[in-house]
């Protein structure tokens, strides 16, 4: 059965929900995306480009920029003990805006629902935005707030990218210290003005969205398995009975560090080089990883086990070096080892493969595919799309991903996109500037997710929601090598290196510790022993790799 997970839209919505309070009092959505978003800023409030109370961490003039943000400005140096600024709420009042100030009988209510999701951006890494609620006061102050109580209920969010839209989600009552204040605070149950305050010289934060109490994407208590409005958590139940259309294989790793090491690296499945850097990922051998010019195993998580332990490894890119396919889908032999292996980061490498062979840069493994281990939801990332052309690719993917179908009337009705070589998912001369996804891991389960104004939003980083439940794999066996019986001597060498019974091996490579190949020889089965010529190799540390059309092997030797 197909598991619908979190539908969860972003972008352009209807005057009626960029500023409306539902019914019951309980909670508001604020979207400055709107195109009627000066209704949440000065079309109802006191002055100072909306401002309600000023502070003194915030330029005075930044708050209203017309660019689909409420756009925070801070000073240059951030005073001691430095003030909120407030805005009051806004709401739609039938046609038109007003503000919870000026209805005097409604209020929203967090004594039951705590939460508040937020969607925001900052112009540097590090940057530190601060977040209350209030109540009490007049119109242009605020006497009652969570910055005011004591030392205060202070939820604070530390950027982790520069320009680019986080979500994350806030629990008042959950905040360290905090949960006594929250409950003995009056105005829980009384709240119509948000603050902010910045902790960071010079930074401008840009806030895109708040859904606060009962409208908080993470604010009740459904399991995700139902089409949801976003009331439900999004992590979906699963079942944990074993998945079918998993892959199991064995392979070599050498030690690859394209992320880590080079400045400008770049991954063939296009994700974020932001969200791997220094993770434990890997490069899957071009035969399996590309398929009838397609990318259908990028995101894909392997647990990989080897003599120094076992680690979950994410597939973001080729292997330079490996097996590949010819145009009939057959398989061609590569510089490398054999169909199956996975480059290794240094992290992963360093975690798996034996401590005899992280000098050497090579190491054997068994790996199964797995659910990765994510907590957090799915990425949409777009790039280069607008109102008649879309191109998504999808990341931090807990299963591997079977298809993206798009709607342009709000999933009435979908169409396939297509997957690239580069893992975009693409569909060209499909009209509408709002587009609806649907993605479908290789169990069946789906994830809905609505972007707006995709003329404006055509590249960008969106938190998708939701995510896969998990699913469990079983392994088929172990490694079986049947070259590890190959022998090298002398062994340091100083000239020459002869590497004896060879009778079963078609291909023999030398590779430096930065796994480059240095010296190679076919030979077809056809010899029990050759002598290779090292003299013009600098000294150090060696691998021999070994292949036969069934397995690999590796034998290591210095050179002195």
């Amino acid at each position: 059965m197909l598991k619908k997970l979190l539908v969860f839209i972003l972008g352009t919505t209807a005057l009626a929900a960029s500023a409306q309070l539902n019914s019951a009092g309980t909670g508001l959505i604020l979207d400055y995306s709107d195109a009627a978003s000066n209704c949440n800023l000065n079309g109802t409030l006191p002055g100072n480009d909306g401002v309600m109370q000023y502070g003194n961490t915030f330029n005075q003039t930044s708050y209203l920029q017309g660019n689909g943000y409420l756009t925070l400005e801070s000073v240059s140096t951030i005073p001691g003990g430095g003030e909120a600024t407030w805005f009051p709420v806004a709401v739609v009042d039938g046609a038109n805006c007003s503000s919870l100030w000026l209805t005097t009988t409604t209020r929203i209510d967090m004594t039951n629902d705590t939460k508040v999701t937020m969607i925001a951006k900052a112009s540097a890494v590090g940057a530190t935005l601060e977040f209350f609620v209030g109540a009490g006061g007049s119109q242009w102050s605020v006497g009652s707030s969570t910055y005011h109580e004591g030392a205060g209920i202070i939820f604070s969010h530390t950027f982790t990218t520069a320009n680019a839209d986080e979500t994350f989600e806030i629990d008042l009552a959950a905040i360290s210290g905090s949960e006594s204040t929250w409950t003995g605070w009056v105005g829980k149950n009384d709240i119509h003005a948000i603050g902010y305050r910045s902790a960071t010289d010079g930074a401008t934060f840009s806030v895109k969205r708040i859904e606060i109490g009962a409208e908080s994407t993470g604010a009740g208590s459904g399991t995700g398995t139902g089409t949801g409005t976003g009331t439900g958590t999004g992590t979906g139940t699963g079942t944990g009975a074993t998945c079918t259309g998993a892959v199991d294989d064995h392979g070599h790793g050498t030690w690859y560090n394209n992320l880590d090491v080079q400045p400008n690296g770049v991954v063939k499945c296009s994700f974020e080089r932001a969200d791997i850097l220094g993770t434990k990922y890997g490069a899957l051998d071009k035969g399996l990883l590309i398929q009838n010019g397609s990318t259908p195993y990028c995101g894909m998580c392997v647990e990989a086990k080897g003599d120094q332990g076992t680690a979950i490894i994410q597939i973001v890119d080729e292997c330079p070096d490996c097996w590949d396919r010819a145009g009939d889908g057959s398989i061609i032999v590569g510089t490398n080892t054999k169909f199956g292996d996975i480059d290794l980061s240094i992290a992963a490498f360093q975690a798996v493969v034996d401590l005899d062979h992280v000098q050497a840069g090579i190491g054997d493994f068994d790996w199964k595919e797995v659910t990765c281990p994510w907590q957090n939801n799915l990425h949409i990332i777009t790039q280069g799309s607008h109102a008649w052309y879309a191109k998504v690719v999808i990341g931090n993917h807990t299963n591997r991903i079977a298809s993206v179908e798009i709607s342009n009337d709000g999933g009435s009705s979908y169409e396939a996109m297509a997957l690239g070589v580069d893992n975009g998912w693409v569909k060209g001369s499909y009209g509408g500037d709002d587009k609806t996804f649907k993605i479908t891991d290789i169990y069946g389960n789906e994830v809905v997710y609505t972007i707006n104004d995709m003329d404006n939003n055509g590249d960008g980083k969106f938190d998708g929601g939701a995510n896969f439940p998990g699913c469990t794999v079983t392994s088929t066996g172990d490694l079986i090598n049947s070259l590890d019986f190959v022998t090298t001597y002398p062994n340091p060498a100083n000239t020459n290196i002869t590497f004896s019974g060879l009778e079963d091996v078609n291909t023999i490579q030398i590779v430096n510790i930065n796994g480059q190949v240095v010296g190679s020889k076919n030979l077809s089965g056809n010899s029990a022993q050759i002598t290779f010529d090292v003299s013009n190799l600098a000294s150090g540390i060696y691998v021999a790799k070994l292949t036969n059309a069934t397995t690999t092997g590796a034998v290591t030797f210095v050179k002195k």
